[in-house]
């Protein structure tokens, strides 16, 4: 799917700790591909004699799908209907597409719904080819059934090539890739084998439905060029049908450059080969036959992996670029609805589009992580907690990344401001990876911060948005720039949980302000000396390091509340959330169409012994004061955040805390004050430290 795995999950140990497998890596996690055995014929709906089941044959309902394969989907309540894009597919898009979006937004079980479509039945029998009737259909109540015309014209009249690049991720060199890539052609080829049985085919023509493992490696590049259109020479001449072509994970290969520390000794070669291999579909030089259409699925831009092809050959877009494939990839908050009613979930509705909805979509509502959402619903009928897995060693392995202060200030931007502006974020090449990958290796040899160059940091902000984590929220200046916000809750969290400890050594945080600060949180109170311990603690560490803005300083507190968090997890829940909006703020950012998700996010606390929750609002200022920042929040209402984000209202707080913290280049000072039950003021509280 793509580069990196990426776990998001919500800080809170206890309740909802959700982890979600944004991509794969190393194992697929719970949304594998669909693997079929050779000589079955669910991937490719063609039909031998020694076929034991018709994919009409009903098997038994299963809760959540393990695969992306769109029987299984069918046949089970995750079934979310995006048959429509098939008709837009074949009447609107380009005959060669590749198509660019995140991972987990169904991009394998879309291709999966267009094999199933689109591919004729066929059988063999006496060596003579039959096409297979049905008793039943899988498409059957869907809304592509729904346009009859458009449905009997394209319903099972093609033949289609199905290829997988996944494996590719498992390449550590050339010849590893090799065996991979001659593997890869394998299974495509051998989808067709069955058709070795039909009378009239010479030699050549059975020997081109075989990829000899050998034979592939000591002709590998003729057999990259040739295999394509020899394959598709014998279909057409003998199923008669026009060929399309499915490629799936195309960008695989790029996993190995971000993840192997010497692929750049066969980078050039992989490139060229997955290039030759897709040209040699759709480009013919030497009158070769060539497949009618092309499909290609991506989570990284297709210049990075076909820099030749693009423009004259394929054209690539972008999901959430383009109006009329946005609404395909995720699911939109009916949707969810909808799916959630299956499983008799509809009281989830509120937690699950808090966790995952986000990403925006031009001109369509935003929409959240399909994978994420079935994972949900899968943990909570299993009745078990959601656990919290360790982070993928590629995430790990770029952490480093964060220490560069510039990378550390946009990033902390858009997780604690809501928003970053960058330039042109769309271009890079694969040769930028790999340069990348260098640069963590030196980093990760090295105890000192790292230091990028400008290129480095560009290409790694770059990596975050084409992974998922972040997203365009909005355009500036004729799109010359772009605001980079996160795409939903999750993966806003797993940035800021990625930036902490980075955030304690930039600000140069020593061991005993650290205790400091945790012992003052542990024992946050709605009294006076309470308050006080927590400026004295937040004056030792600013008198030493100046945050000098307000993301840094949130970034700060939270930081050091994540941690006192860890240490004390059986009574404190940290988060960090947009917590309210004034009305005036709400109506402007709708206007704009920007979600009203983005904006500040401040330090929510939940005190589980004392039954108290508490919002940390901070702000550096040389001008405000923190009772006039207080009387400000209060009037938003930010503390109903307890009551209303699900993940807090669990609880059943009795009491809630406001605290604003100001820091300057001067002082620090902190203004509390505690709420009943019923949101009335109930007690006052103010310290100003001396002068820094």
């Amino acid at each position: 799917m793509s580069i990196f795995r990426m776990f998001f999950f919500l800080v809170d140990s206890e309740l909802v700790l959700l982890t979600l497998s944004f991509i794969s890596f190393a194992h697929r996690g719970l949304y594998t591909k669909a693997v079929t055995p050779v000589n079955t014929n669910e991937k490719t709906g063609t039909k031998s004699v020694n076929s034991t089941k018709l994919e009409t044959e009903s098997k038994s309902e299963v809760l959540v799908p393990t695969t992306s394969d769109f029987a299984e989907l069918r046949r089970s309540k995750a079934f979310v209907d995006k048959t429509d894009f098939i008709h837009d597919w074949l009447l609107y898009q380009p005959d060669r597409l590749g198509i660019v979006a995140p991972p987990g937004s169904g991009k394998s079980s879309l291709l999966s719904m267009v094999r199933h479509f689109c591919n004729a039945s066929t059988v063999v029998h006496n060596g003579r080819l039959i096409h297979q009737p049905y008793t039943g259909d899988l498409f059957e109540g869907t809304m592509i059934a729904i346009l009859k015309d458009f449905y009997n014209l394209h319903r099972r009249k093609y033949t289609v090539i199905n290829v997988e690049f996944a494996p590719l991720r498992r390449a550590t060199d050339r010849s590893s890739f090799e065996r991979l890539f001659c593997a890869a052609m394998r299974g495509m080829v051998d989808d067709y084998r069955f058709l070795t049985g039909v009378d009239g085919l010479n030699e050549t023509e059975r020997q081109n439905l075989r990829v000899h493992d050998n034979d592939c490696l000591r002709y590998f590049d003729s057999a990259v060029r040739q295999y394509g259109p020899r394959l598709v020479g014998v279909l057409q001449k003998y199923l008669k049908n026009d060929v399309i072509v499915l490629v799936d994970d195309i960008d695989a290969v790029l996993d190995v450059f971000a993840t192997q520390d010497e692929a750049e000794s066969f980078s050039d070669f992989a490139i060229s080969t997955v290039g030759g291999f897709v040209s040699a579909f759709v480009a013919s030089e030497s009158q070769a036959p060539i497949a009618s259409r092309l499909l290609a699925m991506s989570s990284f831009e297709l210049g990075l992996i076909l820099p030749g092809l693009l423009n004259h050959t394929v054209t690539s877009k972008e999901f959430d670029r383009t109006p009329r494939l946005g609404d395909y990839f995720g699911l939109t908050k009916p949707e969810i609805d909808e799916l959630l009613a299956k499983y008799s979930l509809q009281d989830h509705s509120r937690m699950v589009t808090y966790l995952y909805d986000g990403h925006t979509i031009f001109k369509s509502p935003s929409v959240s992580n399909a994978r994420a959402v079935l994972k949900y619903i899968q943990d909570h009928h299993r009745g078990i907690s959601p656990t919290t897995e360790t982070p993928n060693a590629i995430l790990r392995d770029y952490e480093k990344m964060f220490s560069d202060e510039w990378v550390a200030s946009a990033v902390t931007s858009c997780v604690f401001d809501g928003k970053f502006e960058t330039k042109y974020i769309y271009h890079t090449r694969y040769n930028n990876i790999l340069q990348l990958r260098q640069r963590v290796k030196k980093a990760n040899q090295s105890k000192t911060n790292v230091e990028l160059s400008n290129e480095d940091r560009e290409i790694f902000m770059r990596l975050l948005f084409r992974l998922g984590l972040l997203q365009i929220s909005e355009d500036l200046y004729s799109m010359m720039y772009h605001i980079l916000a996160p795409t939903n809750n999750f993966n806003a969290a797993v940035l800021r949980d990625y930036l902490r400890q980075n955030t304690e050594k930039l600000l140069k945080v020593r061991a005993r302000e650290i205790i400091a600060i945790m012992d003052a949180l542990k024992n946050l109170a709605p009294t006076s000396a309470s308050i006080e311990k927590l400026k004295d603690a937040i004056h030792s560490i600013v008198q030493m390091k100046d945050p000098k803005s307000d993301v840094n300083l949130r970034a700060l507190v939270y930081a050091l509340a994540r941690r006192t968090a860890d240490y004390y997890d059986e009574n404190l829940v940290v988060d960090a959330g947009v917590v309210a909006y004034s009305t005036d703020e709400k109506n402007a950012l709708k206007s704009k169409g920007t979600p009203v998700r983005y904006g500040k996010r401040e330090v929510l606390l939940v005190q589980k012994e004392r039954n108290l929750g508490v919002v940390i609002v901070s702000r550096y200022s040389d001008t405000d004061n923190a009772s006039s920042l207080l009387n400000e929040v209060t009037n938003k209402t930010y503390t109903d955040v307890f009551y209303t984000i699900p993940v807090f209202s669990k609880y059943n707080l009795k009491e809630r805390m406001m605290i604003a913290v100001i820091v300057s280049g001067k002082a620090v000072d902190v203004y509390g004050e505690a709420h009943g039950s019923n949101g009335a003021v109930v007690r006052r509280i103010h310290h100003t430290s001396s002068r820094l």
